[in-house]
C-alpha cells in the first residue's frame, strides 16, 4: 500500500505541460493508427506509396538539416553531396 502512495506522489509531481504533451502525442499516434487501418482496407499499394513518400521526405529532411540518427550518418554522408544543404548564416 505504501508503494501505491509513493507512485501517486511521483505522478503528482509531473508538470501539467508534460501531461498535455503526452496527451497530444497519444492522440497523434491513435490518429496515425486509424489512418493506416483505413488505408490498408482501401488499398495496400496506397499504403506502400504513403510510407515511401513519407520516408523519402523524412530522409530528405535529415540530409538537408543534418539531424539524422547517429547510426545513419555514414549513409547520409554518402548521399549528402547530391542533395541541397541548409545554408548557414556564417556562409551567407
Amino acid at each position: 500500500m505504501n508503494a501505491l502512495f509513493q507512485s501517486n506522489e511521483i505522478v503528482g509531481n509531473i508538470p501539467d505541460s508534460d501531461w498535455l504533451r503526452f496527451g497530444i502525442l497519444l492522440l497523434i499516434l491513435l490518429t496515425i493508427l486509424q489512418t493506416v487501418r483505413l488505408v490498408t482496407r482501401v488499398n495496400r499499394a496506397l499504403l506502400l506509396f504513403v510510407f515511401v513518400v513519407g520516408g523519402a521526405g523524412l530522409f530528405a529532411s535529415w540530409v538537408h538539416n543534418r539531424n539524422e540518427p547517429s547510426f545513419l550518418t555514414p549513409v547520409v554522408d554518402v548521399v549528402a553531396p547530391w542533395f541541397p544543404a541548409k545554408l548557414r548564416y556564417a556562409e551567407a
